[in-house]
């Protein structure tokens, strides 16, 4: 068994897939390390050797974007400092404006330190190629897609592609073209 490390945006979904490989017999926790891996925001800054010293198998998660700009409306205020040691945004900005560069800087720090991207929309698809490289036994999880561990609906305003826009036209730009090599098509 090779170890686990699944990183991308908060809100992207991390908290679900360590529920899934929890699903499969693995020790992988939400946001602590556990015995075969980790699911984590937090790691993805962490240095490319360290986590390849760490970790034998790096999965970069995407979620659709603009859930995810959505939801990380409801991120903390420390969460936000964390985030801003790392990459350019101004804790005062407007908040859509402030989650959209989130979603596109975070995510190309954390597509360079992957294995392998994935949608988190896909992952059923893609498991027995994930436990194919995990050398694990696949087994249909199938049954959890009914389930939802979202803790933050109805927390956040919708955000559309036009509120973007309307915030920073270059902003909005970079995040679709990202979002379409990400295979999201709006």
């Amino acid at each position: 068994m090779k170890k686990l490390l699944i990183i991308g945006c908060g809100r992207s979904g991390t908290a679900f897939s360590s529920a899934l490989f929890q699903g499969l017999s693995l020790d992988i926790p939400h946001e602590k390390v556990g015995k075969d891996g980790i699911s984590s925001w937090y790691e993805t800054i962490k240095d490319k050797e360290e986590l390849i010293n760490n970790y034998s198998f790096i999965l970069h998660q995407v979620r659709d974007p603009l859930k995810v700009i959505a939801s990380t409306q409801t991120l903390s205020e420390e969460s936000w400092k964390y985030i801003s040691d790392y990459i350019p945004i101004e804790l005062g900005e407007d908040i859509i404006l402030r989650c959209a560069k989130y979603w596109y800087y975070w995510n190309l720090i954390a597509e360079k330190k992957a294995h392998m991207t994935l949608k988190v929309e896909e992952i059923f698809k893609m498991l027995p190629e994930i436990c194919k490289n995990l050398d694990i036994e696949f087994k249909n999880l199938e049954f959890l897609q009914k389930e939802s561990i979202n803790t933050r609906n109805g927390r956040f305003q919708p955000v559309t592609w036009e509120d973007i826009k309307k915030k920073d036209k270059g902003m909005h730009d970079l995040c679709l073209k990202l979002a379409k090599r990400y295979g999201y098509h709006y």
